[in-house]
C-alpha cells in the first residue's frame, strides 16, 4: 500500500480507461451470447460492480485532487462542528 500511494497522481486517473475497457468487454460478451443465445456466467454481479466503480473511481478522484473541498464536505455530512468553547479561549490568549 505504501508503495503504490506514491504512484497515485498515475495510478488513479488510469482507472478511467481502464473502465472504459472493462466496459467495452462486458457489451461485446453480451452481444456475443445474446447471438449465440448463451447466458453470461455472473452477469449481475458484473453489472452492479461495473455501476460501482465510477463511483469509487470519482470519489476517489475527489478525494486525491480536491482535500480541502472533500474534508469540508465529510465534516458537515458526519455533523461534526467547531465548538464556540475552543474560538473563546483562544481569542482570550
Amino acid at each position: 500500500m505504501t508503495v503504490t500511494m506514491q504512484y497515485r497522481w498515475i495510478l488513479i486517473p488510469a482507472g478511467a480507461p481502464g473502465l472504459g475497457a472493462a466496459v467495452a468487454v462486458y457489451v461485446h460478451e453480451r452481444r456475443r451470447c445474446a447471438r449465440l443465445a448463451c447466458r453470461m456466467a455472473g452477469r449481475r454481479l458484473t453489472l452492479a460492480l461495473l455501476i460501482l466503480a465510477p463511483i469509487l473511481l470519482a470519489t476517489s478522484t475527489a478525494l486525491d485532487r480536491l482535500p480541502e473541498l472533500t474534508s469540508g464536505l465529510i465534516a458537515r455530512a458526519s455533523g461534526d462542528r467547531p465548538s464556540g468553547r475552543a474560538s473563546a479561549t483562544r481569542s482570550r490568549a
